[in-house]
């Protein structure tokens, strides 16, 4: 049908090797690029890209905790080979030795946590590497999505991904206003085009919800958006057809309005300076208990700390923007007057004596998390 109608593909490897034991596991790995290589060999012609998958970087840091199913066993207590093997690289590359992988989801162990995250971000990273070499020796036209995590503000060192993905996709949550923090938090980081996954499916969305949510992610950077409609969250005493495609044209409609306003209007030019600055602990928030946790499981993945900073600057007009780690020395560099720091209880020495630095040479430092 694709070949009738013109209409191209951004293709998602799924059912992989190892998939449902662990996604990083070198079997793992080579099926997932195997499976890219075989559909670029026998459907080239109909793809337009390469989705590197949904949800996965919350995948990779949960499976290694859980035996199978739904029963999240401890791995730790039956000796499980993943676990294991996992447990000691993460002990011998990040935990100098002595922090290896958290026993269970919920370890309050901040060192273990961040030595933890560390490794598998760096893990992913290096799937992906190995993604863009293959799409660039077989099909360099092809456009490569990132994941797409789950609506939050996650410390998968977004900055240190840039060169893997041609645009950045993130979902964003349809209950709690979470769209502009995190596109502009992704956009910023990364620095490529932004395409959210605003999730305005379901009822309690109007057309001048839409027209609203969709002004506001651009105004926080989007260039493009990544449409999800089928609905998932319906309630029964709510009912709703499948997509709202059927359910509600008006505002299946107004949502392509926006697409087609998008791809005519001038690209947003945005300050090259950046005076005023917020910092993204990726550290901090790896340490929070509540970073492998899901929604509804006490989970703090959402960042709030962020959020009320970022609701701070924007009542207060003034233009900033976000900074971590791995761009803070780039940030100051560029006419940083102001750093704001919203959570940093744990942080690099490296990135410490950057900020000792900034304020020694005249810079100001507003923290509220002392």
């Amino acid at each position: 049908s694709c070949s009738q109608t013109g209409l191209k593909i951004c293709y998602y490897p799924i059912d992989f090797p190892d998939h449902d034991r662990f996604i990083l596991t070198d079997k793992a790995v080579e099926g997932y690029l195997q499976q890219v290589a075989d559909v670029i060999d026998q459907h080239r012609e109909v793809l337009w890209g390469i989705f590197a998958g949904d949800e996965q970087d919350k995948l990779a840091m949960r499976q290694p905790f859980t035996a199978g199913g739904k029963l999240e066993l401890p791995r730790h207590e039956v000796n499980h080979p993943i676990y294991t093997k996992v447990d000691a690289e993460v002990k011998e590359q990040y935990g100098f030795g002595k922090f290896g992988a958290p026993l269970s989801l919920e370890d309050n162990n901040p060192f273990r946590r961040i030595a933890y995250y560390r490794y598998i971000n760096s893990r992913m990273r290096e799937r992906h590497r190995k993604l863009r070499e293959l799409i660039k020796q077989k099909a360099p036209e092809l456009v490569l999505m990132s994941t797409d995590p789950v609506a939050g503000l996650h410390p998968y060192e977004f900055s240190l991904q840039r060169e893997n993905f041609d645009v950045f996709t993130h979902q964003t949550s349809p209950r709690s206003g979470d769209g502009p923090v995190i596109t502009k938090l992704v956009s910023d980081l990364t620095g490529k085009d932004t395409w959210p996954c605003a999730h305005t499916e379901g009822s309690r969305n109007s057309v001048e919800d839409i027209r609203l949510l969709y002004s506001r992610l651009i105004a926080h950077g989007a260039t493009g958006f990544h449409a999800y409609y089928a609905n998932i969250y319906t309630r029964p005493e709510r009912p709703e057809l499948h997509s709202p495609y059927f359910s509600s044209p008006p505002r299946f409609n107004a949502f392509l309005r926006v697409c087609r306003i998008m791809q005519t209007m001038r690209k947003l030019a945005f300050p090259e300076k950046t005076a005023l600055a917020l910092f993204y602990s990726n550290y901090s928030n790896m340490a929070d208990p509540g970073s492998l946790l899901y929604p509804g499981q006490r989970a703090n993945f959402h960042g709030w700390e962020n959020h009320r900073a970022r609701g701070m600057l924007v009542r207060a007009n003034h233009w900033f923007r976000f900074t971590d780690e791995h761009l803070l020395e780039k940030t100051i560099g560029s006419g940083l007057k102001v750093l704001v720091l919203p959570k940093v209880a744990y942080q690099d020495q490296d990135t410490f004596e950057r900020m000792r630095g900034f304020v020694e040479n005249g810079g100001a430092i507003v923290c509220a998390d002392p």
